[in-house]
C-alpha cells in the first residue's frame, strides 16, 4: 500500500521563462522526495504557462500533419523526435513510447482506406481509429484548448526506491479538470518523468 509523503520545497527556480529551466536533480542537491515533486512542479509551471496558454502545444503534444505520398498523409516522426528532443524533463523511455505511439497513428493513417485531408477535415480510420485518439486531446492535461490556469500537486507516493507517483490537479478556471499520475525515476542519480496517465 502506498502512503502519501508530506509536501516538498522545491528544490529548483520557481520562476515562468520561456525557456526550460536548468535543473540541477542529483540527490547530493535536496533528498529524492523534494527532487522527484519539483521536477513535476517544474515540469507542469513551464507547460502550462508557456506552452499551453501561448497556444503552441500542439508543437509538442504529437508529430505534426505531413503528406507523405500523393493523396497519402502520416505524421512528421522525425521533426516530433527533435521536440521531444527538447524536453529534459522526460526520460529517453518515455519520449520513445510517445514516438511509437505517434509511428502507430502515422502507420494507420497511411494504410487507411478512407480518403482524408488531415490538414482540412477531422478524419476517421474506421475500426483503426482509436489509434489516433491521442491526436484529439492534450496528452498531458487533458484539454482541448480549455481556459486550464493551473495545477496542484495533491499527493506524493513513494513507490519503491528509485521511483514516485505523483498526482497532479489540474485545474480549469480554477476547479479540478483532471488528475494526472505522473511517474518519476531516478536513472544514475537523475530523476525524469517516465510516464503521465490522465483521469477524469
Amino acid at each position: 500500500m502506498l502512503f502519501p509523503l508530506l509536501m516538498y520545497h522545491s528544490c529548483f527556480s520557481s520562476e515562468y521563462t520561456e525557456e526550460q529551466p536548468e535543473i540541477i536533480n542529483n540527490r547530493n542537491n535536496c533528498d529524492s522526495t523534494n527532487i522527484a515533486t519539483s521536477l513535476v512542479d517544474e515540469f507542469y509551471n513551464w507547460y502550462i504557462h508557456q506552452i499551453y496558454k501561448t497556444g503552441n502545444s500542439s508543437d509538442y503534444q504529437n508529430a505534426p500533419f505531413k503528406e507523405l505520398a500523393p493523396d497519402k498523409y502520416g505524421l512528421d516522426i522525425e521533426t516530433y523526435k527533435q521536440k521531444l528532443d527538447k524536453i529534459h524533463y522526460f526520460s529517453e523511455g518515455y519520449k520513445s513510447a510517445l514516438i511509437s505511439k505517434n509511428l502507430k497513428c502515422s502507420i494507420a493513417m497511411m494504410n487507411s482506406n478512407h480518403e482524408f485531408n488531415p490538414f482540412e477535415e477531422m478524419f476517421h480510420l474506421g475500426e483503426d481509429n482509436h489509434i489516433c485518439n491521442i491526436l484529439w486531446y492534450d496528452n498531458w492535461l487533458g484539454g482541448q484548448g480549455e481556459n486550464i490556469n493551473g495545477y496542484k500537486i495533491s499527493d506524493v507516493y513513494k513507490v519503491d526506491s528509485t521511483s514516485y507517483s505523483i498526482h497532479v490537479h489540474i485545474l480549469l478556471d480554477d476547479e479540478v479538470f483532471s488528475t494526472a499520475d505522473v511517474t518519476v525515476e531516478f536513472q544514475s542519480e537523475n530523476a525524469k518523468i517516465s510516464n503521465i496517465d490522465l483521469n477524469f
